[in-house]
């Protein structure tokens, strides 16, 4: 997993055309289910649950843009290139409810918070940001379905956040909160303010430098830093076999090449130039694993 420096706002010509249109799809869809799920919760009966017919024509677009415009091919999590797999348009925090494992607890619990008459329930999911561009990476099979995240997000604080009440001015929080037409003074939050209050323990490639809650070493293997990357490595199935040996090939042929190239040159500096440059596209998060095989030659040639 590698950081993605991803700023819409910096977007330009075509590519911010077509980022303008998805939004406005975007807004429309979310203003939707905003609607359809007020609308549910004033008027349903006890123990029913909520069902809503998703636009997953809006984040499968966005997927497929983001493969080829931001993820370099690659899953957000993983970086296993997307020629080896059915990519997922993945909803970082879960749209339609929420699971996370306890300690000493087998399986996986529902996560749970408090709507505004104060009274616990079954967190619905994050469907307010079904549709929001942070919230939506492209992610392989083995990442997100099966064995992998599904509906999981474990959090710190072990409070999920549902409506929120919206602050004179804005309080502390970083971003506008979106209004509730029918619960007036309490809203939807942005991600960022989620992430502040709920204190999440899933890495998300926006956001965070994996290299600070992750170390790749010999052979592909990995290990974390941080509770972070604890919790990531487990729900996005990080440590699975078959992975640790893809990461290890990528390694050592990263490492042959770099080799081969300081072999090269007429003198020291030119040599080092060589080798260097073998390594841009994993600086630059392009190749697969590229957090794999900086932490590998880091290692491998630490004085």
């Amino acid at each position: 997993m590698i950081q993605i420096p991803f700023d819409p706002e910096k977007l330009t010509a075509d590519q911010k055309k077509w980022w303008s249109t998805w939004q406005k799809r975007a807004e429309k869809a979310t203003q939707d289910v905003i609607d359809a799920w007020e609308t549910w919760k004033a008027t349903a009966p006890a123990g029913s649950k909520f069902s809503y017919k998703w636009k997953d024509k809006i984040w499968s677009d966005l997927k497929d843009w983001l493969l080829e415009n931001v993820f370099h091919g690659k899953c957000a999590y993983c970086e296993t290139k997307a020629t080896r797999w059915s990519p997922h348009g993945e909803h970082f925090r879960p749209k339609g409810g929420v699971t996370c494992k306890i300690p000493g607890q087998e399986g996986l619990h529902v996560g749970r918070c408090t709507d505004v008459d104060g009274q616990a329930i079954d967190h619905p999911g994050y469907f307010w940001l079904a549709y929001h561009w942070w919230n939506l990476v492209p992610s392989c099979e083995k990442c997100n379905a099966g064995e992998g995240k599904q509906t999981q997000f474990p959090v710190k604080s072990a409070a999920y956040v549902l409506l929120h009440p919206v602050a004179p001015g804005g309080g502390t929080l970083k971003h506008p909160v979106r209004p509730s037409a029918q619960w007036p003074g309490y809203g939807y939050l942005h991600p960022e303010d989620l992430d502040t209050l709920e204190d999440r323990l899933l890495l998300h490639p926006y956001a965070d430098d994996p290299r600070q809650h992750l170390v790749f070493g010999d052979r592909g293997l990995v290990a974390a830093k941080s509770e972070r990357g604890k919790h990531s490595i487990e729900v996005y199935r990080l440590a699975a076999e078959a992975l640790r040996q893809e990461r290890q090939r990528a390694q050592e042929a990263a490492l042959n090449k770099y080799l081969m190239a300081l072999g090269a040159g007429a003198d020291m500096k030119a040599k080092r130039a060589n080798a260097a440059a073998t390594l841009a596209d994993h600086r630059a998060g392009i190749e697969p694993y590229s957090a794999a095989v900086l932490d590998y030659l880091d290692l491998a040639f630490a004085p």
